[in-house]
């Protein structure tokens, strides 16, 4: 893992032995990188050992740098466990680590909010890089009380994105 640390078999290792990746991603270079790597490159499925992966990853308290990527990672995250009363504390816990309030604020940059029927998604409207360690999802279904909550963590407050409407 060490060696490969952008691998495409990365989450094969997540999924079998969370607690290395998690120290891994703590020990990096660059920690907000190699996180955002994980959950935006190729491979990110629905992972049965997340909760684990987090709750090591918090008993290692890396230093993430306030990165877009890793805020975009988060976003992702916290849209696709935002159902999930464990999953989604220990990403608040997350958001506690130095420095990744602020990459959450620069991921929210890379999207603009849409909302129809009572359903809230974020679209990208920009490109991610490094583009060839990570991807930003054209798309975030997210819930609006997980929503309000990050938008005023990130200190944009939950009325400051641009909300567009669009119909079905």
């Amino acid at each position: 893992m060490s060696r490969e640390a952008y691998s495409q078999h990365l989450n094969d290792y997540l999924e079998t032995a969370p607690g290395p990746v998690a120290i891994s991603i703590a020990l990096a270079s660059d920690p907000g990188i190699s996180f955002a790597a994980v959950f935006l490159g190729p491979g990110f499925s629905h992972l049965s050992s997340i909760a684990s992966f987090l709750r090591r990853l918090l008993q290692e308290r890396p230093s993430f740098g306030p990165q877009a990527p890793l805020g975009v990672a988060m976003l992702r995250l916290f849209g696709h466990f935002g159902k999930n009363e464990e999953i989604l504390e220990l990403l608040w816990q997350c958001l506690d680590l130095r420095g990744a309030t602020q990459a959450l604020a620069n991921g929210f940059h890379y999207y603009s909010l849409y909302t129809s029927k009572g359903e809230f998604r974020l679209v990208c409207d920009r490109i991610l890089e490094p583009s060839h360690l990570v991807e930003a999802p054209q798309s975030i279904a997210i819930e609006k009380a997980v929503l309000d909550r990050l938008s005023v963590i990130a200190g944009c407050g939950p009325n400051a994105l641009v909300i567009q409407q669009f119909v079905d």
